[in-house]
């Protein structure tokens, strides 16, 4: 886990190489938003739109070109009321913005545009949250949620991995045409030559 509490999509580029590429991941989770949105100074966001997207573009295409599989994901919904009770987010710094779900829902429509873009995938996790009774999931602050609200996160984006990953391959195929060919054969030498950044599913069925 590389996340860092507070952390934004530009503060955390300068940890990204050693906190992330150097590991290696086969599949990496990517989960900005809310920090990203939130008004610290009382005027304006701390991450801009276009500089949010910048940064998220920057982040997948660095881990596609290193062989990594790539999920963005939203963040929960927040309890408004609980999180313009903190002097630093007043609810009239969010009136424009139809408070600050509306706000988020700006920065999560970017995401899943990368998402489409790249050829990766969304998962929108403030849907799981939002036919549920957040006063139920949510801590006091409005934003974390507590253990109840971390079981519903956590089994919500586990099955959603599961869903995308768990599906029979055929060993062998590693371009996902359904059969294996001539053109796996040669992805598979580039493979083995180190030629190839091959994702997390194309090393499983390639079963090198």
């Amino acid at each position: 886990n590389a996340g860092v509490g507070g952390t934004t999509t530009e503060t955390s580029r300068e940890r990204f190489k050693t906190d992330v590429l150097a590991k290696n991941p086969d599949i990496t989770l990517i989960c900005f938003a809310y920090n990203d949105a939130v008004k610290i100074d009382r005027k304006a966001s701390r991450v801009s739109l276009e500089r949010y997207r910048e940064n998220l573009v920057y982040y997948v295409s660095s881990l596609k070109a290193a062989g990594s599989d790539v999920i963005l994901f939203s963040p929960n919904l927040v309890i408004e009321e609980y999180f313009n009770a903190n002097p630093l987010h007043p609810g009239e710094d969010y009136i424009k913005d139809g408070g600050i779900n509306a706000l988020i829902s700006r920065y999560t429509d970017i995401m899943a545009e990368v998402a489409k873009e790249y050829g990766i995938y969304y998962f929108d996790l403030a849907a799981e949250f939002a036919d549920k009774d957040l006063y139920s999931l949510i801590n006091t602050d409005g934003t974390h949620p507590n253990t109840k609200g971390y079981t519903l996160y956590a089994t919500a984006l586990g099955d959603f991995i599961q869903s995308k990953y768990s599906k029979t391959a055929v060993i062998g195929d590693i371009n996902g045409n359904g059969r294996v060919d001539t053109s796996d054969y040669l992805i598979c030498r580039r493979m083995v030559l180190g030629t190839y950044n091959a994702n997390a599913t194309q090393k499983a069925v390639a079963d090198l």
